[in-house]
């Protein structure tokens, strides 16, 4: 017998609607899916372009990333305009809040990125943000 046996679940989760849905199930839940989001792409974005240029300038010399799907995001609107893109970012300090912005970061090639820890509040954000300004004398 699972934990959910008779009981009617219902489930928000968009990305791995189906890993959830069997999860759910396995503990005898029975499952209605409703994803709550839906990711889009972006219209042109002048912002991105104009932070691609301000950090091949070296201009910008701190980013913080926020989410993996984000990151990619940034990386494909700027692709055309400004190729170099990713070595650009390496160059500058970069801050990723979790897991998933860091393996956005690997799959660009970049490392060296400043991990947030755990749970990747903006209060860890800014603890890093503190430690490495700290570092710099700032």
């Amino acid at each position: 017998m699972g934990a959910l046996d008779g009981l009617r679940v219902l489930s928000f989760e968009a990305r791995r609607a189906d890993e959830l849905a069997t999860m759910l199930a396995r503990h005898g839940g029975s499952v209605r899916r409703a994803p709550a989001l839906r990711e889009t792409g972006l219209p042109e974005s002048p912002e991105a372009h104009e932070l691609a240029r301000r950090l091949a300038a070296s201009d910008i010399q701190t980013v913080i990333l926020l989410t993996g799907v984000g990151t990619r995001a940034l990386a494909a609107a700027v692709s055309d305009s400004c190729p170099d893109f990713a070595r650009h970012l390496e160059r500058a300090t970069v801050i990723a809040r979790g897991p998933k912005p860091l393996a956005a970061l690997r799959e660009l090639g970049i490392g060296g990125a400043h991990p947030v820890p755990a749970p990747h509040t903006w209060h860890e954000v800014l603890g890093v943000v503190d430690t490495l300004g700290a570092a710099a004398g700032r």
